[in-house]
């Protein structure tokens, strides 16, 4: 989703989206609109709200992400989730933004554990961006993930070798963070040896 783009909105506009916002059962379009005013008017409570929407709205995208495997919906289910991480970093609320850690995280785990490892990747990257995935436990975990889609793209039919230097990257950054030189080094030397069959082909 990513955040709206505002041009000049006259003083009705904003009542309406406000109205708006708060007659919807929708959470898509709650978050929408939340997001519009906070964008135009950076208002505390519309970054809030838009939180909250994009949280439900993710729960939706994934049930049906899982369901129906349309890329569409992964895309809108990724994007929900980033955008919910940045507001509650701009508005500096640390409790919203482990909330939104832990939405994040969450959803990740289910889509590498449904064999769907390219829609969590950007996820696993916006947690490591974040400062709190720089805790140990966090970065232990996001590890694992990758370590697992490796494996996934490794095993796959057929190899994936663009996705697995992805996330080997990423699982060399997990371990760089972690101050682990050796598992560092093995990545750096899987990430060469991809480069090195793909030369030979």
């Amino acid at each position: 989703m990513g955040a709206p783009i505002i041009g000049e909105v006259p003083t009705e506009a904003w009542e309406y989206f406000e109205k708006a916002q708060h007659s919807t059962l929708n959470p898509v379009i709650k978050a929408r609109y939340a997001d519009l005013r906070w964008e135009g008017l950076q208002t505390y409570q519309d970054a809030e709200s838009a939180i909250d929407s994009y949280a439900e709205a993710s729960q939706v995208y994934l049930e049906s992400f899982l369901r129906e495997d349309e890329p569409r919906i992964g895309i809108a289910l990724v994007d929900a989730l980033l955008r919910s991480l940045e507001l509650a970093a701009c508005i500096n609320n640390q409790e919203r933004l482990f909330e939104c850690h832990e939405i994040t995280l969450s959803i990740a785990e289910k889509l590498i554990t449904s064999g769907k490892p390219r829609w969590a990747y950007d996820l696993v990257w916006g947690l490591i961006e974040n400062r709190k995935a720089r805790d140990l436990s966090d970065l232990n975990q996001l590890k694992r993930f990758a370590e697992k889609a490796v494996q996934i793209y490794r095993e796959g039919a057929p190899v994936h070798d663009l996705w697995e230097r992805k996330w080997l990257g990423l699982l060399e950054k997990c371990c760089h963070l972690q101050h682990d030189q050796d598992a560092t080094n093995a990545a750096q030397r899987a990430i060469a040896e991809i480069g090195a069959k793909a030369t030979l082909h």
